[in-house]
This record gives structure tokens, sequence and C-alpha cells, in this order.
């Protein structure tokens, strides 16, 4: 190498070539440009690690029959596994502001915003007709790459008290004879980072500026505030076996995001939905949950229409008709006022409130009752094999057939969101089906067992 300021010069030595060229020739991840990259551990990984502690009694209240009661906490770090978007796909901060204005301007073809907005055959049009949500213009911090995805470490949460009660009775009670029971109770929450059931699982971040942000460590789905189970198996007349069982539990929580309205969705959600700016995984930014709600909130912090209405109401004064941050940033670059992104309806939506008239917001709580018939025969001198035993048994799971109702879908204010009208536009009869049942029909199960 030959250097002389203020120019510098390089000589490669023939020997060089083919190392220089194996050191330039491109990885997996810089053909792919991190896209279909699923998650790369950091050089800096440490494994995932959890803390349990638990503190209990556990006495014998009368002859066979045990109370046992247990306080658990596990508290996981490092768990759920998060899939963090380094290069920022779609992020408003990335705007290219040249290569923005340039398509804007094929789109005007000479004209300014104002006149291509009052040009009649422009009526109607949104922010969608002039492309702009796309990595082109949001380039992400490297505009090389699409992806940059590194896995990082949440955190998860569970908390109980525990109660059981087995026993034994020994004694006959009428027809009844050898009977045995259970019967469980547990009240706690389960947390974890963006709400992720699964702790074990990648999931994809729920916030990309801020991880593990307070707002998302909320309530999952396993989160079921009462749970109570109960079995009982006896012996009846005849050698037929009796087994009954009944689980009930409290309904589980949801999150409520701001849904996508007035027509633009996709990736073009990114000027009305993404209201921290933090962009997206691909076609769609990532949903942030309604102003005032944390994950998981919706049935737990906020459990009753009105309670929602007012986060709505506030929601709908401050952040409704208002630019998000990619739409900020296309305003701070002077491609558009304000103005011009509300008539192109790349402003948040203004969501509707939830009708008092609609039924209970809430999919059902859990209830199952089960029963199982058994009548083993027991063959002891088979020509084929000694010992033989054959059991018929006879399964019904919700014997009571209670099914339920399913949870509504989000806040669109379509049919079967929580904030349709269905009373006002005659569709009550039709609320059941647009909601679903929350648990399956009455199942009867024939069959036998063979042992020997």
């Amino acid at each position: 190498m030959k250097c002389s300021f203020p120019c510098c010069s390089f000589e490669r030595a023939p020997g060089n070539i083919e190392h220089t060229q194996a050191m330039k020739q491109a990885t997996a991840f810089e053909i792919a440009k991190g896209n279909g990259n699923f998650g790369i551990f950091p050089g800096d990984y440490k494994l995932p690690y959890s803390m349990q502690f638990n503190i209990g009694f556990q006495r014998e209240l009368f002859k066979n029959n045990v109370l046992t009661v247990d306080y658990v906490r596990n508290h996981a770090v490092g768990l759920p596994f998060i899939s963090v978007d380094y290069e920022k796909r779609l992020d408003a901060s990335t705007l290219n502001k040249s290569a923005a204005a340039a398509k804007v301007a094929t789109v005007l073809a000479g004209k300014t915003v104002d006149q291509w907005l009052a040009t009649p055959a422009n009526a109607g049009k949104t922010i969608t007709a002039f492309g702009l949500a796309t990595d082109v213009f949001f380039t992400g911090l490297t505009p090389d790459l699409l992806r940059d995805r590194i896995l990082t470490g949440g955190f998860s949460l569970y908390s109980a008290l525990q109660a059981k009660l087995v026993g034994r009775l020994t004694n006959k009670l009428g027809i009844f004879r050898n009977m045995s029971y259970s019967v469980s109770y547990a009240l706690g929450h389960s947390l974890a980072t963006c709400s992720a059931g699964r702790v074990e699982f990648e999931s994809g971040s729920c916030d990309n500026h801020t991880i593990n942000n307070e707002q998302y460590f909320g309530l999952n789905a396993f989160s079921l505030r009462h749970i109570v189970g109960t079995g009982v198996l006896m012996d009846l007349p005849g050698h037929v076996g009796l087994n009954l069982g009944m689980s009930f539990s409290s309904r589980a929580p949801a999150s409520l995001t701001v849904p996508a309205l007035g027509g633009i969705t996709g990736a073009n959600a990114l000027f009305t939905t993404d209201l921290n700016g933090d962009g997206g995984t691909g076609t769609t930014p990532r949903t942030d949950l309604l102003p005032g709600l944390r994950n998981g909130n919706w049935g737990r912090g906020v459990s009753s229409i009105g309670e929602l209405n007012n986060l709505i109401v506030a929601y709908n004064s401050t952040v409704a008709g208002h630019p998000t941050p990619a739409g900020q940033a296309l305003i701070a670059a002077g491609i558009f006022t304000e103005a011009q992104l509300v008539a192109l309806k790349a402003v948040s939506p203004i969501i509707p409130l939830v009708p008092g008239t609609n039924r209970t917001p809430f999919a059902s709580d859990p209830f199952n009752f089960t029963m199982r018939v058994t009548r083993p025969i027991k063959i002891e001198n088979a020509s084929v094999v000694h010992n033989l035993t054959i059991e018929p048994y006879l399964d019904v799971f919700n014997l009571f057939n209670y099914r339920g109702v399913s949870a509504y879908s989000g806040l669109g204010a379509g049919f079967g969101s929580l904030n349709f009208d269905y009373q006002n536009t005659g569709r009550v009869q039709e609320e059941q089906n647009a909601r679903g049942f929350a648990y399956g029909p009455r199942t009867i199960q024939l069959g036998f067992r063979v042992s020997f």
C-alpha cells in the first residue's frame, strides 16, 4: 500500500487477490437482506433463568383427607424470546426525505398537493395513492437491509395461591362405595413481556423502541384469576365405575388495540395506527394499544363498557385526527402539511364508542362437566392370554352442553366487533353468530380398553 496526503492509492499484491475476493463474498444474511431470518442469538447472549419460591402447609383434616395450601411465585428472566428488529424497518425516524419527495412529485405530476387534492379525479383518494409505506422511503437504519432481528430476553411472572383437598371415604354412602375425591382452587395471575402465552417460543417485539416496555408487560391468555377443579371417583353396584369431573375458571384477559379504519390498512396503517412510530415487521405496522390500556388490561383493570368508552373518548379528543410519527416525519420534511394529511386520511382514526345496548362484552367464564362410566369385565381363564380385562367406557364431555359466547373481535366497528351497533342495525339475533361459541357442544365417546 502506498499513501500520500491528501489522497490515498492502494496497490494489491497479486498473491492476495483470491483472499480479498473471499473476504468480499456476501453472507447468507446479506444476500437475504436479513429477510426470512427469525432471530439471531447475539454474541453476548445469556441463558434464561427463573427463580421460584413457594411456601405452604399441609394438614390431615380427618383420616384419609388432606388439605394442602401453597403460595407459588416464579419469575423468569430472559423468557419469552423477543425478536427485536434492530434494523428498525419502516420506522418513522428513518424517512428518506429526498426519495419520498421525488415519489410524491411523480404522483402530483406538476401540481401542488392542494391542486392535486382539488382535482375531481382524485376525490376520495388517500395517502395510499402515493405508495410511501415501503422500505424504499422508510428505509430503516441501513437501506441495504430489510431486517436485523436479534433475540432479546423478556420477563415473565406467575404468582398464585393454590389450595387442594384430596381424600378417600371408606364408608359406604348409599349405593356409592370406594369414593375418592379431589378439589383444587388457584387464585393468581400470569404476566409476560408482550403478554406472551408460551414464553419458551419466540415472538415479535410489541414495541420496537422500548424493549420490555412496562405498558406491554401484561396478563396473558393463561392468566385466569380463579381456577376451580373437582373430580370424584366411585364404584356403583354391578362393578360399574363412575368418574365425574368439573372445571371452572375466570375468563381470560384481552388486549385492545387501535383499529385500522377509514379504508387504510396494511403497510399504510403506518399513517393511522402506528402511534409510537416503531414501524412494522413487513407489510403491516405493529399494533399499538389503545392509550390508557396495558396488555391484557381489558376485562381486568378495565372491566365495563363505561370505563372503556371513557378511554375511547379521551383517545378521540387527544389522538384521533392527528398525524402519527410517520406522518409527522412527512410534515417535518416539507412534503405535506397536517391539513393535507387530514384530507388524505393519514391521521389516527376516530373510534366509535361501544353501544351500551350490546350484550356482555366479555367471553363467558369457562365451565365444563365431564362424566365417565366404566364396567370392567375380567376373563381369568382366557384361551389366548391370562388375566384378560376388557373395560368398556362411555365418556360425555360438556355434559350440560354449556357453550357460552366467545369474545368480540376488537374495536374495528364492523360486524363482530365490540363497538358495532347490533341493536340499531337490527342484527341482534346475528350477534351470537358473529361472536361464535366459546366451547364445543356436548360430545359422547364410546370405547373399550383391553389389558392383559
